[in-house]
């Protein structure tokens, strides 16, 4: 069986009570901000690009917050990755809470814990990591949704 690798990292941006996702404008799914990392890039540097390129916005990386490994089917292929994610500032998101995309076909929108099953946020092991980073656990994340 064929497998699709993917290195990704993600930004975890929480302001006012929400965290910023990414809405596909063809999908029933949101995920964030963020995006696979190129041949020969370190994994913060393409983290800032994603957001430069998705939000048209400058970024501080604070810190390392962990990873998830997921994998899953799509059109027959088994897709299998590995994200790391980020406590990430966005530059002027107190003056311009609302950001509008620079990339066509989604919608980048804020949203609060109680929403992420609504919302259903990818990959479903980032929806307690998220809600207990909130809560101050400071633990590493680790997740997996492979057996």
């Amino acid at each position: 069986m064929t497998t699709n690798w993917h290195l990704r990292t993600r930004a975890v941006i929480y302001h006012g009570g929400r965290f910023l996702v990414v809405r596909p404008k063809t999908g029933r799914f949101t995920f964030l901000i963020g995006g696979h990392v190129e041949v020969g890039e370190s994994v913060p540097v393409a983290l800032e690009r994603e957001i430069a390129e998705e939000a048209g916005r400058k970024c501080e990386i604070r810190e390392y917050l962990g990873a998830i490994e997921n994998a899953w089917m799509e059109d027959g292929v088994r897709q299998w990755e590995i994200t790391h994610f980020f406590n990430v500032e966005i530059a002027e998101v107190e003056a311009h809470p609302d950001i509008i995309p620079a990339e066509e076909g989604f919608d980048l929108t804020w949203i609060t814990s109680d929403e992420f099953e609504k919302m259903n946020l990818l990959p479903v092991p980032l929806r307690d990591l998220m809600k207990n980073w909130v809560r101050g656990d400071k633990k590493a994340w680790w997740a997996s949704t492979m057996n």
